[in-house]
């Protein structure tokens, strides 16, 4: 997946993701506590986070995992005006499971929150 930006950049600040457990057929919300996980991550074979962090001339320390949801905690915002800077141009994957006892929920997510646009100290 690529995040939508409002504005062509070569750089986009992650600034959230948020998920909810949905019933597979209905679409509809159902019990959060069934939700196991989330993870928002660097798409597999895209480029590597050293590639990634290299383009930001070493300013960044990006790994595989930009963000992971975890039972209890269905969305994560930092504070206004930090985020999570990555190049714009690469796919992300956002993996999201529920617990096996319920093959009929699924978890409707992302909502990966973003914003584009480059400082000119970033160089890039």
């Amino acid at each position: 997946m690529h995040l939508a930006m409002r504005e062509k950049s070569q750089v986009q600040w992650v600034t959230g993701l948020e998920t909810q457990v949905v019933d597979a057929t209905e679409q509809k919300p159902i019990s959060q506590d069934l939700f196991c996980h989330s993870n928002l991550t660097f798409a597999e074979h895209s480029g590597t986070p050293r590639q990634y962090n290299q383009r930001f001339g070493g300013k960044t320390h990006l790994d595989w995992h930009l963000f992971t949801l975890v039972p209890g905690r269905l969305s994560i915002e930092p504070p206004q005006g930090f985020g999570i800077p990555i190049p714009s141009d690469p796919p992300l994957d956002l993996c999201d499971d529920v617990f096996e006892s319920e093959r009929d929920a699924l978890c409707k997510s992302g909502r990966p929150f973003a914003q584009g646009y480059a400082p000119e100290d970033w160089g890039v």
